[in-house]
């Protein structure tokens, strides 16, 4: 039986759910290896990676790399995270991200109404697309600091920072519910019992992406749920 082979690109990945995700999707016709970038300069070629693998995942830093290397599926095209190689070069890439966040936000959280988003990258920007009247707390606007202060109530706050970002706030009683887009955080989650936050992890986000992402590559016929 020939393997699948797939690949997912980023900074700081080896503690990536994503090889036993897939895994679990596709059992033992699949290959997913973890390739781990520390700068740009690094980046490998498109032409490269279509020699070994059949699809790639994108992670941060690098969802906007190959955005002149690709053909772009779907209504949100500033950054992508997921690529089905070809041989030929004809490379097509779409954004699962903003498909999993669209059917959330839609379903999970669509009575949420005061809504802090932490961070301002590419995962800040899907939801500012999808929600449009957000307030983003950010490095660029002096307001993601190591300890919040928040001035308003907010029924959730999304955190879209990277897991080195170690949320606080001096004003706990102001959140109605945590949502952290990363996964495997203990502190994050802690933090929030602690404190009597509701909390709410990216796992569901993930295994999303993951069934988008088969979609995009053919790899399975089911729809997604």
């Amino acid at each position: 039986m020939e393997k699948i082979k797939l690949a997912l690109i980023g900074k700081n990945i080896q503690n990536s759910q994503s090889p036993v995700l897939y895994k679990s999707f596709l059992g033992d016709r699949v290959v997913y290896d973890l390739i781990d970038i520390a700068d740009e300069t690094q980046m490998p070629s498109l032409e490269s990676l279509s020699k070994t693998y059949q699809g790639l995942n994108i992670t941060a830093p690098y969802k906007k790399y190959y955005l002149k290397d690709v053909s772009i599926e779907g209504d949100y095209q500033m950054a992508i995270n997921t690529i089905s190689l070809s041989k030929d070069g004809n490379h097509s890439a779409t954004n699962t991200d903003y498909l999993a966040l669209r059917q959330i936000l839609s379903s999970r959280f669509s009575i949420k109404k005061n809504i802090l988003v932490l961070g301002d990258g590419a995962m800040s920007e899907l939801i500012t697309s999808l929600i449009g009247n957000v307030e983003v707390y950010s490095r660029k606007n002096n307001k993601l600091k190591d300890v919040v202060k928040l001035n308003e109530k907010y029924d959730l706050v999304i955190n879209t920072c990277l897991k080195e970002y170690d949320f606080k706030t001096t004003t706990p009683s102001m959140i109605e519910m945590f949502w952290s887009l990363n996964y495997g955080n203990s502190k994050e989650e802690n933090y929030c019992k602690e404190n009597k936050i509701a909390f709410e992890s990216g796992i569901e986000l993930l295994e999303l992406q993951a069934k988008y992402a088969l979609q995009f590559w053919k790899l399975n016929d089911n729809s997604v749920t």
